[in-house]
């Protein structure tokens, strides 16, 4: 009986001895899980900052894009009404220079009416000196 008792004490004490090393090998894999999880923590907490940096890049460019497309929008509109402007002016000048033509035209009209006249008139005071010369002749 005392070799039966001593067997089982043997084999609970190594039973025992078992359950301490698997509880030591759990407790290392609990510390290497530990340190695995504090080294990707930090990693995720780098490539957040690291995200965090790019989106303020990205909304620092997107807001210098917004800011130069609502310039170029504004010196659009600015010359498309300098455009306008100057389209009307130009329009004005034209009419202008028309009536000027139209004003010359008419100008060289009624010199051409007045020459014909002095020219009639010229012809008929020449008949009449003629006429006064044939007279005065007979």
């Amino acid at each position: 009986a005392t070799k039966a008792t001593a067997d089982r004490l043997e084999q609970e004490h190594q039973h025992q001895q078992e359950l301490q090393r698997a509880k030591e090998a759990l407790e290392q894999q609990h510390r290497e899980a530990l340190q695995a999880r504090e080294v990707q923590e930090m990693q995720v907490r780098k490539l957040s900052v690291t995200l965090e940096q790019k989106e303020a890049l990205l909304r620092q460019e997107r807001d210098t894009f917004h800011t130069a497309l609502q310039d170029r929008e504004e010196m659009l509109q600015r010359l498309q009404s300098e455009s306008a402007g100057l389209r009307s002016l130009s329009d004005q000048q034209t009419a202008d220079l028309e009536a000027l033509n139209a004003s010359l035209a008419a100008v060289a009209a009624d010199r051409d009416a007045v020459r014909a006249r002095v020219a009639a008139q010229a012809t008929a005071l020449s008949d009449a000196e003629a006429q006064r010369a044939a007279a005065t002749q007979e």
